[in-house]
């Protein structure tokens, strides 16, 4: 089995499918995620099929080979003789070749052909029909399984490579250790290893063929494809009560939040604001929260850089300045970057105003704006700029005036120029003209 680890990637990098991919998980995978250990067989070979995408006519094939390993006439009582006979008994009857990538369930049974993660979930639906108790191991590479034979003193727990005939207590098997590293190209790791394999449930174990499938998807730049897969996968292991800590086994929120936000970016790079969000709307039920923040943020960052970029009238600008207030996207995109796109906003409405309506409004504009927002460096140039061009204004008309030797025109324009602008240079060198 491949691991694979998922990494936030850019839209260079990938090829993501143009629609919005189902993120609505099977009800099957929450009615699993619901179930509780101890599972029959039954409820194993249906949830092995299912995370397959196989058909349900496929779960004939299970009940037969059930049936004949259950009514084998030489099936041992010994549990750990009975242990390795559901070994043999699979490789004699289904298990034909070793694939790294047959991961399914239902090929197996079809073709006989397997990897670690389908035999190794064939065995625990056998071994469990013939009332074994089976659980998973991982490694960073690999999957088997382990069958603990419990008598009056103790408990011996036995690892079982289930993709070779000899695998079960492989410690001690000469044929196994002559043949498995040359089928799989695994090494065995032996139970003294504990930081190189970790155990996994029963349920978690299943799920390994989703993750499987995952990555071979995303392998062959699939994202659209495997997001409906990620999210099976998240809603199958929402409510387990057994839950794996291990470095080994890939959080299946970490895939799902890897894919959307690589899908993300690919909208937003096509300017399909509305896709992006509808991915994130449908996404945010099964992210960790810091995920969602991270992509809530960055199509929040998008979508106001395109509006405060596009700004043509006042109207827009007003419109832009109340998403922008909004107390979500002020919790999401934090103050910094709230001020900075607030900044641009303000400066473009002030120069709308200009136009429209003269210095004086975008003055009393601008004046307002810093006495709801604050003082900061680009507001306060930019009402300093209206300030400059007003006190040129009023200082061309009053020459117009004194020019013509409308003496008291121009001595009552000064005297209520310096009543908006008490400190303009030029308005003050003007009022000792009139006084001269």
């Amino acid at each position: 089995m491949k691991k694979k680890f998922f990494f936030l990637l850019t839209v260079l990098c990938i090829r993501l499918d143009a629609q919005i991919p189902n993120l609505e998980p099977d009800r099957l995978a929450l009615q699993y995620a619901r179930e509780r250990s101890p599972y029959t067989w039954q409820t194993l070979g249906a949830m092995a099929l299912w995370a397959s995408s196989a058909d349900v006519a496929v779960y004939e094939q299970i009940a037969d080979a059930v049936v004949a390993l259950q009514t084998a006439a030489d099936l041992p009582t010994d549990a750990r003789e009975r242990g390795e006979y559901v070994l043999r008994f699979m490789h004699r009857n289904y298990l034909r070749q070793y694939s790294t990538n047959q991961t399914r369930l239902d090929t197996l049974l079809d073709r006989g052909t397997f990897n670690c993660v389908s035999s190794a979930v064939f065995y625990l639906i056998l071994g469990v029909s013939v009332n074994l108790d089976v659980q998973g191991v991982m490694t960073h590479d690999h999957a088997f399984v382990t069958v603990n034979i419990r008598d009056k003193a103790d408990t011996q727990e036995i690892d079982v490579e289930t993709t070779n005939e000899y695998g079960f207590d492989p410690g001690t098997q000469k044929e196994f250790s002559n043949r498995f590293g040359q089928v799989t190209g695994f090494a065995y790791v032996d139970p003294k290893n504990y930081a190189d394999r970790s155990p996994v449930s029963q349920l978690e174990l299943i799920s390994l063929i989703l993750m499987n499938r995952i990555s071979f998807l995303e392998k062959q730049n699939r994202s659209g494809d495997a997001l409906p897969l990620i999210t099976n996968r998240v809603a199958l292991l929402s409510e387990r009560t057994e839950r794996t800590e291990s470095p080994f086994f890939v959080d299946s929120r970490e895939d799902l939040a890897a894919s959307i936000h690589n899908l993300v970016v690919n909208f937003l790079s096509k300017q399909r604001v509305s896709d992006a969000k509808t991915v994130l709307e449908r996404g945010a039920p099964f992210l960790p929260a810091k995920n969602y923040r991270v992509i809530k943020e960055m199509i929040l960052n998008h979508e106001l850089s395109q509006i405060v970029n596009g700004l043509k009238t006042i109207a827009e600008a007003e419109a832009a300045l109340a998403l922008l207030n909004d107390s979500e996207t002020v919790a999401v995109l934090g103050g910094e970057r709230i001020t900075q796109m607030r900044n641009v906003i303000l400066v473009n409405e002030a120069n709308f105003i200009s136009k429209e309506q003269g210095w004086l409004a975008a003055i009393r504009f601008s004046e307002e704006a810093i006495a709801v927002y604050g003082r900061n460096r680009v507001l306060e140039q930019n009402l300093q700029t209206f300030r400059n061009n007003r006190g040129v204004e009023l200082h061309n008309q009053f020459a117009v005036f004194w020019n013509k030797g409308l003496r008291d025109e121009a001595r009552e324009l000064l005297e209520e120029g310096l009543q908006e602008l008490p400190n303009d240079t030029r308005l003050l060198n003007d009022w000792k003209t009139v006084n001269r």
